[in-house]
């Protein structure tokens, strides 16, 4: 494992949140844990270990409305980023 593993695993964690909040629109706060456990499950079995204290790094790109969890406006700006940036990556 490389030095960086960590932290790679966590942005991974992030985008993969992301991605399936943009994919549900929202999700109940009652399941939001529920959605978690199951990336954290689905990304350990690809060798990306995510603590629950990883959590904290999820908060920038999420809000609670309504009882739902969305993605907020910097959500919103990075997915927009990432997308941009898997288009522009040239197809081999």
């Amino acid at each position: 494992m490389s030095s960086n593993e960590p932290a790679n695993a966590i942005i991974i964690y992030k985008i993969a949140l992301l991605t399936e909040l943009e994919k549900q629109g929202s999700i109940d706060e009652r399941d939001f844990p529920k959605l978690l456990s199951e990336l954290k499950q689905r990304l350990g079995k690809m060798g990306h270990q995510i603590n629950d204290n990883d959590n904290i790094h999820i908060l920038d790109v999420i809000e609670i409305r309504n009882g739902k969890i969305t993605l907020n406006e910097d959500g919103l700006k990075y997915l927009k980023i990432i997308k941009t940036l898997l288009n522009d990556t040239p197809k081999t």
